[in-house]
């Protein structure tokens, strides 16, 4: 966020609509007015000291003429109940929403920056980011929707979306599109939201129904951007034609965001993370990577350009191209008129998909065995590598009965068997088996401590909340007092998460000494979940959290479970992380050497 311009903002002029808020007045009791940060159409930020956190924060309001319309309320709460789910370091922290004297707002961390909009703005004309500072954006941007990923699809991923720290990391706001499509009373007009430009195919034909591959598109057209300085529109030229500095290894992972069909596209943000890390670890050590060649089916601007003689030829293959380019207005308009698109075959459903899927995940899992069997071996581990045997011989005998589902689940357990004895198993954790067809998992061995995260708490922008007045004593008790959100903000910066409460229960059973710490942690369980369905905790919620201690002859036990709010702190609860043991073929075997 930009500083505001001089004055005191209480003595500037206002425009009609907007609040005439003054410097020291106090909104709902809890939010001193400091100054102005920023004006817009719907509403206005400002700079406030909250007397209940003691700290200062952003408040977003919501301007006068719009509080009387519920479509645009909803949305403006929407966009802190989904980014309130969302912790993570990369993602801008909501902590409050309310309504006061005609005012509707949002109280969120405030942020030293300002939007990617706002920089690229002031560059001089001609001039660009440099590419390892724009590969190291997208990374970061990429980081927070791999996270966000698992809950919502942002849906309008754009510059003025991303803000800049003064260190240079990033913090992705306004989740307040995504959350809004999942409300089934929205108007056939309503469900086309977002910015056309950044938009995929699909969301501008219907909001509603798309994945994470429409903010891959986004992400494209972003890139692109940042690279040229220009929206992909018209017959654009590859990035690197643009600009000698852009390597031409950029060109085609452009091209495969902004794919016109979703299938062609990457299927995750990892995927495309990994392609940008690659670009930028050759880039910082000073060499090149070579164009990738795309197949036949992806023109565009991941097409190399060749010398073909014939003025005729030549529009003619660019005509190809306006066709089959991602960012062509002429395809937008295109496919918002004819909103149709060709049916295709999914790997679900492609023939023999099943069995071919079988047979790769019993390979990885003979592999994982092959190496088990090189480990030096004790009793605990004789029995992991016995049960997998046994799991392995139960799945190809189901395979052969044609009982493919159950053959697949008994592979992929006894692929985590035999991975769980090997040394690329990570370090202070304990293995919790499958069970009653359930994957297993790592739970830590341990909770979480002080020290660790007050580590954590320094490596976030601005730090994360404190402990407390004696959290500079960084012992390594466990941590207690710390809200669930701060709980999953840690989880999320470790690639980990919080156990479910049947998690945790089979955790005690699988080692009751390891939870035998003596105070209550965090669980992701809802204390009253939803009658159908899921969802993920939000502020307010009531959450199971469990314990368990050892009596003086040494025997453990359960204490009884208790509840807590989302947002409330005990000075007996931390909690500990649980790490998921990877199914997929491919992750599986970059684990076995």
């Amino acid at each position: 966020m930009q500083s505001p311009a001089p004055g005191n903002p209480g003595q500037q002029q206002q425009r009609p609509g907007m609040h005439t808020f003054r410097r020291g007045q106090v909104l709902a009791g809890r939010y001193a007015i400091v100054d102005v940060v920023g004006r817009g159409g719907m509403g206005c930020i400002y700079r406030v000291h909250d007397n209940t956190l003691n700290e200062q924060v952003a408040l977003k309001t919501l301007l006068p003429q719009f509080v009387s319309d519920k479509l645009v309320v909803e949305r403006f709460f929407n966009e802190a109940r989904i980014a309130r789910q969302l912790s993570h370091p990369n993602i801008v922290r909501v902590h409050d929403i309310g309504s006061a004297e005609n005012v509707v707002y949002i109280s969120m961390e405030y942020l030293k920056g300002r939007s990617l909009r706002a920089m690229l703005d002031q560059l001089p004309a001609g001039q660009r980011l440099p590419i390892t500072t724009t590969l190291q954006l997208m990374i970061q941007l990429c980081g927070a929707l791999e996270y966000a990923h698992q809950f919502t699809v942002h849906r309008d991923i754009k510059p003025e979306n991303v803000m800049i720290m003064e260190d240079g990391s990033i913090k992705l706001m306004d989740f307040g599109i995504s959350k809004l499509m999942t409300s089934g009373n929205l108007t056939a007009t309503a469900v086309i939201m977002g910015t056309p430009h950044y938009m995929s195919p699909e969301q501008l034909k219907d909001s509603r129904n798309v994945d994470v591959r429409a903010d891959i598109y986004s992400i494209g057209v972003m890139l692109y951007e940042i690279l040229t300085g220009n929206l992909p529109t018209g017959v654009p030229k590859p990035a690197s034609q643009l600009m000698m500095e852009v390597p031409p290894a950029l060109d085609p992972i452009v091209a495969k965001c902004v794919e016109p069909k979703p299938d062609d596209r990457y299927l995750s943000v990892s995927e495309l993370k990994a392609e940008l890390r690659s670009v930028l670890t050759l880039v910082e050590e000073g060499g090149s990577l070579p164009m990738k060649k795309p197949g036949p089916s992806r023109p565009g601007i991941s097409v190399p350009w060749v010398r073909i003689g014939g003025i005729a030829l030549i529009v003619g293959i660019l005509a190809l191209v306006a066709v089959g380019f991602k960012g062509l207005e002429g395809y937008r308009k295109e496919v918002l008129e004819k909103a149709a698109s060709a049916p295709t075959l999914s790997p679900a459903t492609a023939p023999n998909s099943s069995a071919n899927a079988f047979e790769r995940l019993l390979q990885v899992a003979q592999s994982a065995q092959r190496a088990s069997a090189g480990v030096e071996s004790d009793e605990s581990i004789a029995r992991l590598q016995e049960r997998g045997k046994q799991l392995l011989d139960v799945a190809e005998r189901e395979q052969e009965a044609g009982e493919t589902d159950k053959a697949m689940q008994d592979a992929r357990h006894a692929l985590q068997y035999f991975l769980a004895t090997l040394p690329t198993k990570p370090e202070g954790v304990v293995f919790v088996p499958p069970a009653d067809g359930a994957d297993g998992f790592y739970i830590d061995s341990q909770p979480v401590t002080e020290a660790q995260f007050l580590q954590f708490s320094a490596s976030v922008p601005g730090g994360w909340r404190a402990l407390g007045p004696d959290a500079a004593l960084a012992s390594d008790l466990p941590v207690a007092g710390v809200t669930y959100y701060d709980a999953l903000a840690y989880a999320s910066a470790n690639d980990a998460r919080l156990p479910t409460a049947s998690e945790w229960k089979r955790a005690f059973e699988a080692d009751a000494h390891s939870l035998a710490d003596g105070v209550y942690e965090w669980t992701c369980t809802l204390l009253d979940p939803p009658p159908t369905g899921s969802r993920a905790p939000t502020f307010g919620d009531a959450l199971i959290v469990l314990g368990a201690s050892a009596g003086e002859d040494g025997e453990v036990s359960e204490t009884q479970p208790a509840q807590l709010r989302y947002e409330q702190r005990d000075p007996n609860t931390g909690f500990r992380c649980v790490h998921d043991i990877p199914t997929d073929p491919e992750q599986a075997q970059r684990l076995i050497r």
